[in-house]
């Protein structure tokens, strides 16, 4: 973003948002933040495997044992928002993205709701200027998964491409509210959902 790029990292039982001076790498910044119960992951996975989206304003930041948080450019923390980790095969892997005035992040879960069958796997989207919640819309029959969504701009609109197990979801970005699917993918998703030439 800007002159600047932004990562995640651990060092020790610290994670780290760290930002770099695009020209030549240098350290800009860096946040330590303290996590007091590290979800457990593979050992292929990170548990800083999630990336980092910015407006040019703020980045977001999303850390499966923390929950998301919203720094300025200069590395002053705007807000966080603690979200419970989901439990994941392998650990969380999907990022945050921006659709106008709010984040969205996929939290697919293999744990079920209580005194249910069905998991606690959901989208949210929170604006992106205070984290408060806009919407959140259930996804009762999908696992973990390690997919980031997209925006699909089309001529009749715009869609929130969501992949989970077994299936790929539409939703509509502004409410959450699933608009199609197309059944016939894998149980462990970790592609992302591409456009481009109308498709």
């Amino acid at each position: 973003t800007g002159n600047s790029i932004f990562l995640t990292g651990q060092e020790g039982g610290l994670f780290e948002i760290i930002a770099l001076e695009a020209r030549n790498g240098g350290i800009k910044w860096r946040r330590k933040i303290p996590v007091s119960q590290v979800e457990k992951v593979h050992a292929a996975n990170s548990l800083t495997s999630s990336t980092p989206c910015s407006d040019g304003e703020y980045v977001y930041v999303y850390l499966g044992s923390y929950g998301l948080l919203c720094y300025d450019m200069n590395g002053n923390l705007k807000w966080e928002k603690r979200i419970p980790t989901p439990k994941s095969l392998y650990g969380m892997s999907t990022s945050p993205i921006l659709y106008k005035d709010s984040v969205i992040l996929v939290l697919d879960d293999d744990q079920n709701l209580p005194d249910s069958q069905l998991s606690r796997s959901k989208v949210i989207a929170v604006d992106k200027s205070s984290g408060i919640n806009i919407w959140e819309t259930p996804r009762p029959y999908n696992r973990s998964n390690w997919s980031t969504p997209m925006i699909w701009r089309h001529d009749q609109g715009n869609d929130l491409v969501v992949l989970g197990n077994g299936r790929i979801y539409g939703n509509e970005p502004a409410t959450g509210n699933e608009k199609w699917y197309v059944n016939g993918f894998s149980r462990e998703t970790i592609a992302i959902p591409v456009a481009g030439a109308g498709k």
